[in-house]
C-alpha cells in the first residue's frame, strides 16, 4: 500500500525505463497506462456486487451522506460510478 498514492504513468515509466531499461519509451509508457485503465475499468464494471452491498445503499442513501475515497483517476472512477448505477449514493466532495 505504501505505492498506491503513485500516478500510473509514473510506476510504469519505472517499470519500462527500469526493469525494462527502455529509457525514454513514452509510447510503451503511455500504451500501458492506457491499457491498464481499461482492463481496469472493464473488471470492475462486470465484477459482481458484494451480497447485501445494494439493500445497504438503498437503506441508507436517504439517511446519511455517503462518500468514496480511491486513488483512481477521477474521470475513470466517475465513469465507473456511472456505469453500475451508482452515482445517486454517493455525495461529490
Amino acid at each position: 500500500l505504501a505505492h498506491n498514492t503513485i500516478a500510473r504513468p509514473v510506476k510504469f515509466r519505472y517499470f519500462v525505463e527500469d526493469i525494462l531499461e527502455q529509457k525514454g519509451n513514452e509510447d510503451l509508457i503511455e500504451k500501458l497506462t492506457i491499457k491498464f485503465s481499461e482492463l481496469s475499468y472493464r473488471a470492475i464494471v462486470n465484477c459482481k456486487m458484494v451480497d447485501g452491498a445494494m439493500e445497504f445503499l438503498e437503506e441508507y442513501v436517504s439517511k446519511v451522506q455517503m462518500y468514496l475515497v480511491s486513488f483512481t483517476p477521477n474521470n475513470e472512477f466517475n465513469k465507473i460510478l456511472r456505469a453500475r448505477f451508482l452515482t445517486k449514493y454517493f455525495k461529490a466532495p
